[in-house]
């Protein structure tokens, strides 16, 4: 699951040194709670399903944000 290969690709990252990738939720799970498991595992957004482009795009692009500010 989403969850636990996040889990384990962050701890791996942190193993190596190497930087972080980004990881963006994209499931019919909309509740609050499962939206923050999402971020607790160590994702960097949440989309819902039915997934639409310009939500895509922009967590895609909130993810080039985030990255370049970690100066990754």
């Amino acid at each position: 699951d989403g969850m636990t290969a996040t889990k384990a690709l962050r701890a791996w990252e942190q193993s190596l040194g190497y930087p972080r990738l980004p990881v963006i939720a994209i499931t019919a799970h909309v509740l609050p709670h499962y939206r923050q498991a999402c971020i607790e595992a160590g994702m960097d957004d949440f989309i819902p399903k039915p997934l639409q482009m310009e939500d895509l795009l922009a967590g895609l692009e909130r993810a080039r944000k985030t990255n370049h500010t970690r100066g990754e």
